[in-house]
């Protein structure tokens, strides 16, 4: 990183294969981060956890004025995804899992080019120290090329046409998930790793209990690309009421600055009662 936002080899390497990993970017507020993750896990029953593949708390970081805080308003992060996705990026969602065993190969987004959220990421925060063996991410790089013939190959074989059941890659090129070419993106506590929507990613070996805190941005959309935001906000059955809560954090205590990287999902959120941003005087 150059400063606080992403040098020009930086850049390239995200467009080019899909991923990037920046180590320490958070490493001053980790501690911080992880003590909160686990309060607001244990909020929503997380002491129950059984092992069971996935836990997840969505939207995750909505409600903890700690976690807005750490993870919105962080400099770092902000001059990175200013870097990516322009001055008036925009903020989706959030989650917050434990995780448990093998994640099979997929991408975040639909490959048909009518349902695609390109520019879409995702910014990973792993709490515990993952290498090859215990569950650390595995990419396949540029997979994420919407308009390459490879990337279109890689989709078809790692899920099925109706894009919702994995398909066995030992079906289509012989060798078993875990055995397809990949690169391995082993992370600490405090490093921070953006992955593109579109790319083709996976784990195998995690033990239980592997905490993961995503955050997902995508570029100010206008026109028809709009609909990408009203669908992801329709499948994920987002609500005002559900996103911003009653006094929530991510609102009551939004600088101006953050405010401006909430302004299209106030606006396309499906209202459930008096309109927040009008609240606000946002809109």
């Amino acid at each position: 990183m150059n400063g606080f936002g992403l040098s020009t080899e930086q850049i390239n390497f995200v467009r080019t294969f899909g991923y990037l990993r920046l180590p320490g970017v958070l490493a001053g507020s980790i501690a911080e981060i992880d003590s909160e993750f686990e309060r607001v896990i244990r909020l929503h029953g997380g002491d129950e956890y059984a092992g069971e593949h996935r836990f997840t708390v969505s939207p995750g970081i909505n409600g903890s004025d700690l976690l807005c805080s750490a993870i919105l308003d962080s400099e770092r992060l902000d001059g990175a995804l200013v870097s990516l996705l322009g001055s008036d990026y925009q903020y989706w969602n959030s989650e917050l899992s434990l995780c448990n065993g093998d994640t099979a190969w997929h991408s975040d987004s639909p490959w048909p080019k009518e349902r695609r959220t390109p520019g879409w990421y995702r910014v990973l925060i792993y709490l515990d120290e993952l290498r090859e063996a215990n569950g650390a991410l595995r990419v396949i790089p540029g997979t994420h090329r919407a308009d390459d013939e490879f990337a279109s190959e890689i989709h078809r074989g790692i899920i099925d046409a109706s894009e919702t059941v994995p398909a066995r890659p030992v079906d289509t090129w012989g060798v078993v998930a875990r055995e397809l070419p990949a690169v391995t993106l082993s992370s600490s506590p405090g490093d921070v790793i953006f992955l593109s929507y579109l790319v083709a990613h996976a784990s195998f070996g995690g033990g239980a209990r592997r905490r993961l805190l995503d955050v997902t941005y995508f570029p100010h959309l206008a026109g028809d690309a709009l609909e990408q935001l009203r669908t992801a906000n329709r499948d994920r059955r987002h609500t005002r009421q559900r996103v911003f809560g009653h006094r929530a954090p991510l609102l009551r205590t939004a600088s101006p600055r953050r405010r401006l990287h909430l302004e299209q999902l106030l606006e396309h959120t499906p209202d459930d009662g008096p309109s927040l941003a009008s609240i606000l005087g946002l809109l």
